[in-house]
């Protein structure tokens, strides 16, 4: 428990410029952390900081009779169902627009 503390703690300081970098250049952002085993743990670790967050910030109003389990489970299902339309809405628009959606450049 200790390691996992000391772990985000470590992560915390750069996590706003994460996400700036990835909401300003998505593509360049994934392609500069998707190289190694480690790479892939830090994007759990982000992906696991964003949904703490996003927790944290949903009113309780969503956690039906004070069931913590229970409204975890319901908001982390909307959560994963929005980033699910998010993804399909991009793509149908960059097929809409005549883009190819690549994550790494064309070898040269």
């Amino acid at each position: 428990m200790l390691d996992l503390v000391k772990t985000v703690a470590k992560f915390l300081p750069g996590y706003l410029t994460s996400v700036v970098k990835l909401f300003t250049g998505p593509k360049t952002y994934i392609d500069q952390h998707n190289n190694s085993d480690e790479d892939f743990q830090d994007c759990l670790l982000f992906a696991a900081l964003s949904f703490g967050i996003a927790i944290s910030l949903t009113p309780q109003i969503f956690l039906p009779n004070g069931d913590i389990a229970k409204g975890l489970v319901t908001t982390f299902a909307f959560y994963l169902v929005g980033v699910f339309l998010g993804a399909a809405v991009t793509l149908t628009a960059c097929r809409l627009a005549g883009g190819e959606a690549t994550f790494r450049p064309a070898e040269k």
